[in-house]
């Protein structure tokens, strides 16, 4: 097959995707390399809008839990590391809001890097079938232990919702 016709042959598989499903969904092209040292995904990091994100590892496979630094919302995240790269779909959920309005769900990447004295995380997330769009980066927080199960879907401040007499 000559190169013409390979490029002739992918233009039209890629103009009939987006034409049945409408624009393909934006991806990162990020090239993996390994964790540096021995570095883990685990750990607790700090990004001012999205407050703490607690991250755990599990063999490659890394979930965890925000809530936002004003306690307007929280979400997860779940992903595969490959190295140093992280891809992840996560949700977030509104306090307070029921409906669709309240969810919003989608995909997105983090790199993991280190310099002499902290470990970050630079990331994007994308709504929907997109993984990129905003920026995500965070901080690592030295001395402290991941915990996911901290956050939760119940209002800040307030007992956890039960049962009831609705009579």
């Amino acid at each position: 097959m000559s190169i013409r016709s390979f490029v002739l042959a992918a233009s039209v598989a890629v103009f009939s995707l987006a034409a049945c499903g409408g624009p393909l969904p934006k991806t990162a092209n990020l090239v993996s390399s390994a964790m540096p040292g021995s570095e883990k995904w685990t750990g607790v990091y700090q990004h001012p809008i999205f407050g703490e994100l607690h991250l755990v590892d599990d063999g490659g496979q890394v979930h965890g839990r925000w809530q936002r630094a004003d306690k307007s919302a929280w979400g997860e995240l779940t992903g595969k590391a490959d190295g140093n790269v992280l891809h992840f779909s996560w949700s977030e959920t509104k306090y307070g809001l029921v409906g669709p309005a309240a969810t919003r769900k989608g995909r997105g990447v983090f790199a993991f890097e280190r310099d002499d004295k902290f470990a970050y995380l630079k990331g994007q997330y994308g709504i929907d079938k997109d993984e990129v769009g905003s920026n995500w980066d965070n901080i690592r927080l030295n001395n402290r232990v991941s915990n996911p199960e901290s956050i939760s879907a119940n209002l800040p401040g307030t007992a956890p919702v039960s049962g009831g007499n609705w009579d």
